[in-house]
């Protein structure tokens, strides 16, 4: 006589699966805009630096002026360039998290649908 073994059921690890996949989507496009934005911010900033320099002026000489003021636009530029690159590789490795979390409930799924059939399988075995 052979005794049938409950199963625990894979819908809310599934549901929480789903849940995750989608929030991992969500905060890559998040990540993308405000990394984009962040990035515009800091070029416009960079272009207006020209217009703050007459106050690097009156401190110094226009040298120190045209040494200084470069320097900090292309230190802004150079920083809107790093945050545009690090919000994309950012905004990648999310979305490839939620792809993998997908994966993982599709192999779940179809894992669960072959434990049914073996258990089935073995089922009509032992009763023949």
């Amino acid at each position: 006589m052979a005794y049938a073994i409950a199963q625990p059921s894979l819908a809310p690890v599934q549901r929480g699966l789903t849940i995750l996949q989608w929030l991992l989507y969500s905060l890559a496009v998040i990540v993308l805009v405000l990394g984009g934005w962040a990035a515009i911010g800091f070029l416009n900033f960079a272009a207006a630096l020209s217009g703050m320099l007459p106050m690097f002026q009156a401190l110094g000489s226009p040298a120190l002026n045209n040494l200084i003021g470069s320097a900090l636009r292309q230190g802004v530029t150079t920083l809107g360039v790093i945050m545009l690159v690090l919000s994309v590789v950012l905004s990648v490795l999310l979305f490839t998290a939620g792809k993998l979390l997908g994966r993982v409930d599709d192999l779940s799924q179809r894992v669960a649908q072959l434990e049914d059939r073996l258990r089935l399988s073995a089922a009509s075995s032992t009763m023949a």
